[in-house]
Parts: C-alpha cells; structure tokens; sequence
C-alpha cells in the first residue's frame, strides 16, 4: 500500500497508492509505545507524521528516539506493520575560517559543517570548543536541544539536516581570538583545539583539528585581543580513520 517513504524538514512523509483503503497510520517507538499517529481521509494519497519539533524562540523541542520503530497502516479492522529504521548518524567533515560578511557579532569564529551519514534527520543546536587558546571560547555545550545558540541559523529547514546531506554551522563563542600576552603574532605557529557539537536527539559529536595561524594581525579593539586574517584549519584523524 506505500509507494514511498520520505522526510519533510520535521515530518515523515508516506506516500500511498492510489488504490489504497488506509484509514490511520501509526508510528510506533523502538519501546513498543505509540509516538505519533496521523488520521488519512478519503482520497488522500499523502500522510504526513511529526517526527520532531523544534521551536528556536521558545527554546523547546521534540524529538524521536533514535532506533527501530513500526509504521502500521491501519485498513478498518485490518493492519499492515513495516519497519522503519530512524537512526540519524552526524559527523563533522570540515572546519573553516568563515569570511567576516556571513557572520555579525565578535571576530574569530569557525564554519562547522556537519554531514548526516544515517537514515533519519536531525539537527545541530550548538557548537562549542575545549583547548581552544583563547579561554572564553571553552565552553559546555548547551544541555537543552530546544535552545539555539546560532545567531544567524535559526529556521528548521537551516538547522535541520536530512539524511545524505550536510550543513554548516557558525558558533557563537569565538576560538581563533588570542591575547597579546600569550600569542605573539599571525604566523608564529599552530595550535589543536577539540570542536564539540550538541545534537537534536539530545546527544554529541566531537573533532579534533588542527589550527595554522597565518595573514596579518586583526585586533578586536577589545582587551588587547586579535585574530589572523588567514587561519588554516584541518581535520585530524579520528579512531578509524585511514
């Protein structure tokens, strides 16, 4: 009775044939109690289910458990049951210095861009850092989903990445600043700094890269702090990489 089975931003989204005799579609959670269920009317040939939720200004969310669930198709007294593994699965493949113009607030910031390798979406809710040279750039990461702390990605369809995609993002704290006192000039060396992203399902990911300072001095005009105008930045390999 499905033809297709695809994700809307937050929805799942279930195509039926035209043939079909489906009243009701249930998607059940990988602890066998029901998530979420849609009612389909007559001639309806799309049904959509609110896999998630999540609402910047109000700093709340919803998310699915990550796993195996169970679509059941509900046909008048009969049922007909597929399952369907959701299982976002992230992973950050690139790290940049962003140019100036796609960011407002404080210089120094990094570009993370986040890569979903697995069958369901998710999204990034926050980026921080540990190591970093500059000690006001390591910080936790936010323990609410819910809450965003990206000034200039604020919509689901920004945040949210589908499956077999990828997204970037810009954090707020600013790890590529260096004081006076304990950075001598762009062009002195490199530095490795640990990146940590917070995840919708509630969970993280981490990358450790490496930071080459070069370009000319760009001071922020605040404490004696500046940052390089041409940082370049690598990923270091991770358990498994070859």
């Amino acid at each position: 009775m499905i033809e297709a089975i695809e994700f809307d931003v937050q929805q799942l989204v279930v195509r039926l044939r035209e043939d079909h005799s489906v009243s009701k579609l249930n998607l059940i959670g990988p602890d066998g109690s029901l998530y979420t269920q849609t009612f389909v009317a007559t001639g309806e040939t799309t049904a959509r289910l609110q896999l998630m939720e999540v609402i910047p200004d109000l700093a709340t969310s919803e998310h699915y458990t990550p796993g195996t669930h169970e679509l059941v198709l509900v046909s008048g007294d009969e049922t007909e049951s597929i399952e369907i593994e959701l299982q976002p699965d992230l992973e950050i493949v690139d790290v940049q210095q962003p140019e100036r113009e796609q960011y407002s607030g404080d210089p120094g910031r990094l570009a993370v861009t986040v890569a979903n390798r697995g069958s369901a979406p998710t999204w990034v809710h926050d980026v921080e850092y540990s190591n970093a040279p500059y000690y006001g750039a390591n910080h936790d990461l936010a323990d609410n989903p819910g809450l965003i702390t990206f000034e200039e990605t604020r919509e689901p369809t920004e945040l949210i990445i589908p499956p077999g995609e990828t997204r970037s993002y810009i954090g707020t704290s600013t790890p590529l600043l260096f004081s006076e006192k304990d950075h001598s000039s762009c062009g002195s060396g490199s530095y490795q700094l640990t990146i940590h992203v917070g995840t919708g399902s509630g969970g993280a990911i981490q990358r450790q890269v490496q930071v080459s300072s070069g370009g000319s001095d760009i001071s922020t005009g605040f404490r004696g702090q500046f940052t390089c105008s041409d940082n370049e930045v690598t990923l270091l390999p991770t358990t498994g990489d070859s």
